[in-house]
């Protein structure tokens, strides 16, 4: 069921956040066309609650991402790619007008 939505948030109010999906380690392959979404924090990994994602976003060719517009407060970061397991990064904080850096995502083969 598609339920369209709209979110609007003043840029001078958020924050956002930057990194990378790779397999099996934070040195190994990058992981385009994965989906990184920001869910409220304690959402568990196979959450598929929509009211939990507050954002997101897939990976470039080379496993990057952004999620800007992010409001204060804490989250958690889960990534699916085809092939391997969803995996989760906890503890991600957003701070007003700052840019978290560097998030590495890992997924494994199930």
């Amino acid at each position: 069921i598609f339920k369209p939505g709209i979110r609007a948030v003043a840029e001078d109010i958020t924050g956002s956040v930057t990194g990378s999906v790779h397999a099996d380690s934070a040195t190994g392959a990058a992981v385009p066309g994965a989906t990184v979404d920001v869910l409220t924090a304690g959402s568990p990994v196979t959450d598929s609650d929509p009211t939990h994602v507050v954002a997101s976003t897939s990976t470039d060719t080379n496993g990057n991402f952004r999620i800007p517009f992010l409001l204060p407060g804490s989250y958690v970061l889960r990534a699916t790619a085809s092939g391997f397991t969803p995996a989760l990064l906890p503890g991600l904080t957003i701070t007003t007008g700052t840019e978290t850096r560097n998030q590495i995502i890992i997924v494994v083969a199930p």
